[in-house]
């Protein structure tokens, strides 16, 4: 993975990375395997509109790429705005639980194209008057995962889409409430309030609680615990269940949370190990993919909520082993 960190104002974090990429030798738009069409230009127009009103610092990142390697910010907009609304092949893992010992973890492994695997990133996020954080990336200004400075932590799931409306998407949202709120009721709030583009669920922890948000650009549904949440790549919510699409590809997404939830029926083993053993697949299937096809756990997020550390598995848990990042300062 890169590790990048950005400390200056929105233009000029955008056009610092630009200039990394230059340096690189690499074009955004070709590392991304960007798909056009008049559908998705238009789609992007649409939320850049929500993007303006609800999170202009993003746009101004983006112009200060596209300025940086020298092309259409509409590109890049079309690349980035649209992501996640659009059927996609991310599949993930997301868990979060409250330890025997109190701590609160949150988990995640993130399961993308192996191709692309040198080029993601972890990055160190400082933009002033915005909450610092660390986050992980398949892409670019978008995060998955991540923790903030006060010890807020979230991560996404993708859901394959059935209906999208203009708005902010998976990595947005993430970003979003990383950079604004300091605890999951903020991030609730917060979610509750801002236009949503495309299907997901989104889980988050702090010291004191914890919840999965399983959304969509129709509907929100809510579901806050105290001991122990998780998600993949399916709604399992009754009331989001029929914006589940079968006919697809999710690398055993069903599979996998069937794994988490016989692991979750043993509250008394939660350990910062237990959850080690269950990110690295030695509690049942969750990152045992054949990486011939293209696919795999590219990387995996261990999240101590309660000390505010962060650890890190640059490939797949069962074979690299997590790495502590002391980037970030924590407050408090």
């Amino acid at each position: 993975m890169k590790h990048y960190n950005w400390n200056k104002d929105s233009y000029a974090a955008g056009f610092a990375y630009g200039n990394e990429l230059n340096k690189e030798h690499r074009n955004i738009t070709e590392t991304l395997r960007m798909v056009k069409s008049d559908e998705r230009r238009a789609f992007a127009q649409e939320c850049r509109k929500c993007y303006e009103t609800w999170y202009p610092s993003v746009l101004e990142e983006m112009q200060g790429l596209a300025d940086a390697q020298q092309i259409a910010v509409e590109e890049l907009e079309q690349l980035l705005l649209c992501m996640y609304a659009f059927p996609l092949e991310i599949r993930c893992t997301c868990v979060a639980f409250r330890a025997v010992d109190g701590h609160v973890y949150l988990g995640r492994n993130s399961d993308f194209f192996t191709a692309m695997e040198e080029v993601y990133e972890s990055n160190l996020v400082a933009i002033p008057a915005r909450i610092a954080f660390i986050g992980n990336t398949t892409a670019c200004i978008q995060y998955e995962d991540g923790i903030n400075a006060y010890g807020l932590a979230a991560g996404l799931t993708f859901i394959a889409p059935v209906c999208r409306k203009p708005g902010l998407h998976a990595g947005f949202l993430i970003r979003y409430v990383l950079e604004h709120c300091t605890c999951v009721k903020e991030a609730l709030k917060a979610l509750q309030k801002l236009p949503i583009a495309s299907a997901q669920t989104i889980t988050l922890a702090d010291q004191k609680e914890m919840a999965v948000v399983e959304c969509n650009c129709e509907r929100i549904r809510i579901k806050a615990s105290d001991s122990h949440v998780w998600a993949t790549n399916r709604f399992h919510d009754p009331d989001m269940l029929h914006y589940n699409v079968d006919d697809i590809d999710d690398m055993g997404s069903e599979i996998r949370w069937q794994t988490v939830a016989r692991a979750m029926q043993h509250p008394k083993r939660f350990s910062e190990g237990y959850m080690r053993q269950l990110l690295s697949g030695k509690l049942g299937f969750l990152c045992q993919y054949d990486r011939q096809r293209g696919g795999d756990t590219v990387w995996s997020s261990l999240y101590d909520v309660t000390a505010k550390q962060v650890w890190r598995s640059e490939g797949n848990p069962s074979s690299v082993p997590f790495e502590k990042d002391e980037r970030l300062i924590f407050k408090g």
